[in-house]
């Protein structure tokens, strides 16, 4: 069982979202990767965004994170120069977003 895998929005709505195409797969693969999985705000704001928009149960992310099932290490305030010149310096090669930045930056 691997230990610290970052994970982003798509594999955690799929998880979360019985109705997603990919959740019978996702589950089996976070069965074997193993919890806590690591992220940062950005993530966990934009999929409890959309399990909401879907019709889920928006509060589902932040309970995971609660139960330890998630672990943010990443904090915006800390690292928001570092973020912004990261931004910046990618803005014309890539349209990152905070999230994709934050949490792979």
């Amino acid at each position: 069982m691997r230990r610290g895998v970052i994970v982003d929005t798509g594999p955690l709505v799929a998880y979360l979202s019985q109705r997603d195409k990919y959740h019978a797969w996702t589950c089996d693969r976070l069965e074997h990767i193993g919890f806590p999985l690591l992220t940062c705000e950005a993530v966990l704001t934009e999929t409890c965004f959309l399990i909401g928009r879907n019709g889920g149960d928006a509060g589902n992310p932040i309970e995971m994170l609660n139960r330890g099932w998630l672990s943010i290490l990443f904090d915006l305030s800390l690292e928001s120069e570092a973020i912004s010149r990261l931004m910046r310096k990618y803005a014309n090669v890539f349209p990152y977003r905070l999230r994709t930045v934050a949490c792979y930056g």
